[in-house]
């Protein structure tokens, strides 16, 4: 057999030749002209002679003992493959490929993980969707003080796909433990919306090769029920008794709030409920007081969204509108904005300022006044609008057309803004003469609200055009 000794002077020649560790051994070292030692194993198959390559001599990392331990390994292994019908150097060749591809998948998975991104970041890339869509600064400001508020730290940095229903419905507890059922299920559906972003994010082509992947495979959220039985703010809508003991707290002398705050939720009303951020966000440019119009872009300046399903929108001025707005120019008339900031009227008001100033202020006064009006907010006033406009007789397609409601259908492309101005100012007109009524005392009928209407007296629409 070939010792260590016998190996270390093994000298080069002009050819290549090999070496045997004994007569009927299969294994050797081949020496190159170059002087290099390299170890093999020899076997055949269907006949012909194959050599496999163990490895090059080196004292320090491959001594003749391990290589001759190494051929015996190959020699059961080759023996066994025969065996059962397999070339060696063709499974060996695929066991190469086999554990490369391995090696392979094993890094990218790797890869992905490091690439996977946290709650905290699904949650910023599911607020600039939002802002993308078009979706209103009171809501995102909500979005994001709800999940502040219920949200452990610990849930925010953890990557997004391994959060549990588990984890989630804890945190979801939090808010129901103290009987804040409303809050539960905007909290549930806020985050219900959050993963939905991450379930299409991975898969939308201009998300791959990104440097943030998260790897959710389904909605955790969805496997967590809705608290039954909680009562939402938005799901009430206001009498005109109560409209009109509103509109009486906002008018009386004593009454909290800044004139201009009091304004806009009496111009909420009487601007056929649109959305807040259309109101609060109005310029004093779009309006025609003259004309009694207000023009709504579907885009402001600075990227701000106009109507909220970015269409352009006429909206005719009732008289009592048109008195808010002529008080409100003598207060804000210099400024870009309707509405503006207590403390800076180059930036307009907090989204949130009207909401505030009902549950802090207002409400907790007219308590205090005995001007009982069971719970409400800003938020029931666009269906407030709606319902009681179908208490006076109109139908479901004019009070969408009068509030903007998104148009479908083929005639939508050509819809004008223009259009059914005159049907809109008679709708107005009525809504207008029924708060009247209402807060004069008398109970709003339809019959009498419609012979104290000036039907005829409509803002012609060529006065406009």
């Amino acid at each position: 057999m070939l010792t260590a000794k016998e190996l270390d002077n093994l000298a080069p020649k002009k050819t290549a030749y090999r070496v045997w560790d004994g007569k009927k051994n299969s294994f050797g070292v081949r020496v190159s002209p170059g002087g290099t030692k390299t170890f093999f194993f020899f076997y055949r198959y269907n006949g012909k002679r194959r050599f496999k390559n163990l490895g090059k001599y080196d004292p320090d990392y491959l001594t003749l003992k391990q290589a001759r331990d190494k051929a015996r390994e190959f020699q059961i292994k080759f023996e066994e493959l025969v065996q059962k019908g397999f070339d060696p150097e063709v499974y060996e060749s695929e066991e190469i490929e086999r554990r490369e591809a391995e090696r392979l998948e094993a890094e990218r998975e790797r890869q992905e993980l490091e690439r996977r991104g946290s709650m905290e970041q699904l949650i910023d890339i599911h607020i600039n969707s939002l802002k993308t869509k078009g979706r209103t600064d009171t809501h995102i400001y909500s979005l994001r003080t709800v999940i502040k508020k219920y949200i452990s730290k610990s849930i925010l940095k953890q990557k997004a796909a391994e959060i549990t229903p588990a984890q989630l419905a804890m945190q979801i507890r939090k808010p129901v433990v103290n009987g804040k059922y409303v809050v539960a299920n905007r909290l549930r559906a806020y985050l219900h919306s959050i993963f939905q972003t991450g379930l299409h994010y991975d898969n939308d082509p201009r998300n791959i090769g990104g440097e943030v992947l998260f790897g959710i495979k389904f909605n955790p959220v969805s496997a967590i029920p809705k608290q039954q039985g909680a009562e939402g703010a938005r799901d009430r809508e206001l009498n005109f008794e109560e409209i009109a003991l509103i509109w009486k707290a906002l008018n009386h002398p004593e009454a909290p709030g800044t004139l201009m705050v009091k304004a806009q939720i009496k111009l909420q009303f009487l601007l056929a409920g649109m959305h807040f951020t259309e109101v609060g966000r109005s310029r004093w440019k779009e309006f025609d007081l003259g004309r009694k119009v207000w023009e709504i872009p579907a885009k402001r300046s600075q990227g701000e969204v106009g109507t909220k399903n970015k269409r352009p929108f006429i909206l005719p001025l009732c008289d009592m509108a048109l008195n808010e707005l002529k008080t409100l120019q003598t207060i804000t008339g210099n400024s870009e904005y309707v509405f503006t900031s207590r403390y800076d009227q180059s930036k307009p008001m907090s989204a949130t300022a009207p909401t505030h100033y009902v549950r802090k202020q207002l409400r907790p006064w007219m308590t205090k006044q005995k001007m009982h009006v069971e719970y409400w907010s800003p938020a029931n006033i666009r269906s407030t609008v709606k319902t009681r406009l179908g208490e006076l007789g109109f139908d479901n397609e004019q009070r969408n057309r009068l509030q903007n409601h998104a148009q479908t259908g083929i005639d939508v492309k050509h819809y004008d803004r223009w259009d059914h101005l005159d049907e809109k100012s008679m709708m107005l007109e009525t809504w207008e003469t029924a708060i009247q009524t209402a807060i004069e005392g008398n109970p709003v009928k339809k019959h009498e609200i419609m012979r104290k209407v000036r039907w005829g007296n409509v803002l012609p629409l060529h006065a406009v055009s």
